[in-house]
C-alpha cells in the first residue's frame, strides 16, 4: 500500500514536470493511439522489457554500488547522468539528441530519488513504466 501511494506521488511529480517541458522544447506533441493491441503491447513492452530491466541495473545496481564508496548525493548524480546518457544515441537527425538526454535526465533525476526515498525498486519501475506508457500511448 505505501508503495502505490510512493508511485502515485511521483508519477504526478514526474508527468506534472515532464509534459509541460517536452512541450515547451518541442519534445512531445499531442498524439494519441488508443487501439486495445497497441495499448495492450506498449505497456507490456514498457512494464517488462524497459523499466523492470532499467531499473534493476540502474537504481538496483549500479545505484546500490556506487553507494558503498560514493555516498547518497554522488551515486544519484552519477548514476542517473549514465542513465541519461544511454539515450544520447536515440535518432532525432542529429548525435547526440540533447532534448532526449535533458529529458531521461529529469526522468533518472525521480527515478533515483523515488528508490532512494522508499527502498523499494518497485516505485521506480511502476513510475518508469507509466511514464514510458503514457509517453508512447498519448505523445510522439
Amino acid at each position: 500500500r505505501k508503495a502505490l501511494m510512493e508511485w502515485l506521488m511521483w508519477t504526478g511529480i514526474l508527468l506534472g514536470t515532464l509534459l509541460p517541458i517536452g512541450f515547451l522544447i518541442g519534445f512531445i506533441r499531442w498524439n494519441p493511439e488508443l487501439e486495445l493491441k497497441f495499448l495492450i503491447n506498449t505497456i507490456l513492452d514498457y512494464f517488462i522489457f524497459v523499466a523492470i530491466i532499467e531499473e534493476l541495473v540502474f537504481r538496483g545496481f549500479i545505484y546500490n554500488l556506487l553507494r558503498r564508496t560514493w555516498g547518497d548525493l554522488t551515486s544519484s548524480i552519477l548514476t542517473t547522468v549514465l542513465f541519461a546518457t544511454i539515450f544520447s544515441h536515440i535518432a532525432s537527425g542529429h548525435f547526440p539528441n540533447w532534448p532526449y538526454v535533458g529529458m531521461a535526465l529529469l526522468a533518472g533525476t525521480v527515478y533515483t530519488a523515488s528508490y532512494h526515498r522508499t527502498k523499494n525498486i518497485l516505485v521506480p519501475i511502476l513510475l518508469h513504466g507509466t511514464v514510458d506508457s503514457v509517453w508512447r500511448i498519448f505523445f510522439s
